[in-house]
């Protein structure tokens, strides 16, 4: 074998290389995207359950302190 010969053969296999690299690093981005999406939306949805979680804290500590109230006017009334 000549010396262009090696060359050509290398410079083949490393094409091969890179076309197979390529092909697998366009697989990793295809699933990155399709991760990342799912993970916006499970945010989105954590977001979304935290906010109801607060409405939901703030409704119940003013129906406390309502009651507290009015159950110290009723006690106080029938003193």
């Amino acid at each position: 074998m000549t010396t262009d010969e090696i060359q050509n053969n290398l410079l083949a296999r490393l094409d091969e290389r890179q076309k197979a690299m390529d092909g697998k690093i366009d697989a990793i981005l295809v699933q990155t995207t399709k991760t990342n999406g799912r993970l916006s939306k499970a945010e989105d949805d954590i977001h979304s359950l935290n906010l109801w979680k607060a409405k939901l804290k703030g409704s119940y500590t003013a129906i406390v302190i309502i009651g507290g109230i009015l159950g110290a006017i009723i006690g106080w009334l029938f003193k």
